[in-house]
């Protein structure tokens, strides 16, 4: 076998090596990228089926559980309560409750133009033992204030975000039932709700 032939050979051993190669590496760094996916689990809006509450007195629109009520029967103190009870307001408070009540509400309330949050707070003596600032909607000052408080052997949950506006503070409020368990429920309730809510004008 002459040096030609044996040159030719080794050529094609080589093309084939680096074919070979090249083929693995392309296969394995195709499946490095599919198979994360495998285990990538998809986030599911559980709002998206929920019913959406509009307000077109006070320019603003919230989603709700598809299976609760709004209570607006107090609208002239423009108080709206959100319950999975009929009546959520003949409930609240003072009245025995049943074991699966929840009940969040809105009330809302004129405010100075020049009032911060914390001079509406000082001005309506707003109970809370920790407060945590956030943005609504990136475009609004807002504060969660929560309250616990133990009398009597019974545990008083009361869990309040307030929205400032120009001249009014609205001001959601949870009053999260008798046990850590409710309030933790009507607590994930309020916060997807709040995550829906947005102004109309």
């Amino acid at each position: 076998m002459n040096q030609k032939s044996i040159i030719v050979i080794l050529g094609v051993v080589i093309i084939i090596l680096i074919s070979t190669t090249v083929y693995f590496a392309t296969i394995n760094k195709a499946s490095q990228l599919v198979a994360p996916a495998a285990n990538v689990v998809q986030q599911v809006d559980e709002t998206t089926n929920w019913q959406t509450h509009k307000d077109e007195k006070n320019s603003y629109e919230i989603k709700y559980p598809k299976n609760w009520f709004v209570d607006n029967k107090n609208s002239k103190q423009e108080i709206t309560y959100w319950s999975n009870y009929e009546d959520a307001t003949s409930y609240v408070p003072g009245v025995e409750r049943p074991n699966d009540l929840q009940v969040l509400s809105l009330q809302i309330f004129k405010s100075s133009i020049n009032d911060t949050l914390d001079d509406f707070l000082i001005k309506n003596k707003f109970p809370f033992g920790q407060k945590e600032r956030f943005d609504i909607n990136g475009a609004n000052e807002g504060v969660r204030l929560v309250f616990i408080n133990m009398e009597d052997g019974k545990v008083e949950y009361l869990e309040n975000i307030l929205i400032k506006t120009s001249d009014e503070v609205f001001v959601f409020s949870n009053s999260g039932g008798a046990n850590s368990e409710e309030a933790k429920i009507s607590k994930s309730i309020l916060d997807k709700m709040i995550s829906t809510f947005k102004f109309t004008k």
